[in-house]
């Protein structure tokens, strides 16, 4: 996965595809893939600050923690979240750590989601 995902981005900078000391490392950017989960599919980012403190190899086991901090009604961006997150290998070592924002959509209309509109009723 580490050299595919090298070859969607073109980031094929040779410590993602070399054994380097023994596994190749995993992309930053393919670590942070995880936080596509908060907010669920419609969620919109728009802010994120990271720090990676140590890299992640081939065939380590990562958990990615999301802790919501803050949620208020966003208008026509619907609700806004704001989120701290950490990224912890195997054995419980910190491999990142940061924030989060993102927006989730108010749901549309029902008969926007019919695909109807009123003049069609």
């Amino acid at each position: 996965m580490i050299s595919a995902f090298g070859e969607l981005t073109a980031d094929l900078a040779a410590h993602h595809l070399t054994q380097h000391p023994g596994r190749p490392v995993a992309h930053g950017a393919y670590l942070l893939s995880t936080l596509a989960m908060l907010g669920g599919t419609s969620a919109l980012g728009h802010r994120i600050t990271v720090e990676l403190l140590a890299p992640a190899y081939a065939d380590d086991v990562v958990e990615t923690r999301i802790e919501i901090t803050a949620a208020q009604a966003g208008g026509r961006l619907g609700v806004l979240l704001e989120a701290d997150f950490t990224i912890r290998d195997q054995h419980g070592g910190l491999i990142g750590r940061g924030t989060i924002g993102c927006s989730i959509p108010p749901e549309p209309p029902a008969c926007a989601q019919a695909g109807t509109s009123q003049a069609d009723e």
